[in-house]
């Protein structure tokens, strides 16, 4: 059975479903019997998936077990259930790596508790670029490598407010 609307919207109908479950007006029973169904289906999912993988790994070798984990709709299981081939902090530096073609080299500093910490390094061609959006570009970024975690913390840029523009230093010839 194929998504048809794609695992992203999957994941955002679970959240909306979840978040129902909390509301103060929701019969408490009733949604404490839908946890329960859903813990055991998070169960029965991850413990098979944790057996699909370990075959995967035993006869199909690690280079298909990587490929399956860039795969956008195995992907999100995956880290779901723990299962993810990569750390949390490999998958954050390889995130990280792509945000050099926007021209933001940022580096993992560390991740502590639910929170990675991500130390900017230069940041190239942001002539007009707000810090806002250099924030969210970061921790966008942060967040879709590692939803495990809570957010993102710029090591070094709490000084800079949310609406600063950044402009480009002047060239040896205009200065």
């Amino acid at each position: 059975m194929a998504f048809e609307r794609g695992p992203e919207d999957a994941a955002a109908r679970i959240d909306a479903h979840l978040a129902a479950l909390e509301d103060p007006g929701a019969d408490t029973t009733l949604a404490g019997h839908a946890r329960e169904v859903l813990e055991a289906v998070m169960e029965l999912h991850g413990t098979g998936l944790n057996r699909l993988l370990e075959r995967v790994a035993t006869e199909g070798g690690d280079a298909l077990l990587e490929r399956l984990a860039e795969d956008p709709a195995i992907r999100p299981l995956l880290l779901l259930h723990g299962l993810h081939p990569l750390s949390t902090a490999e998958r954050l530096e390889e995130a990280l790596g792509g945000l050099r073609s926007s021209g933001l080299d940022a580096v993992l500093d560390s991740v502590a508790g639910e929170t990675a910490r991500i130390r900017l390094r230069a940041v190239e061609g942001a002539e007009g670029v707000t810090a806002h959006w250099i924030r969210r570009r970061v921790e966008d970024a942060v967040l879709d490598a590692a939803p495990e975690l809570e957010g993102a913390e710029l090591v070094g840029w709490a000084e800079v407010p949310a609406g600063t523009v950044l402009v480009a230093p002047p060239t040896r010839e205009g200065s």
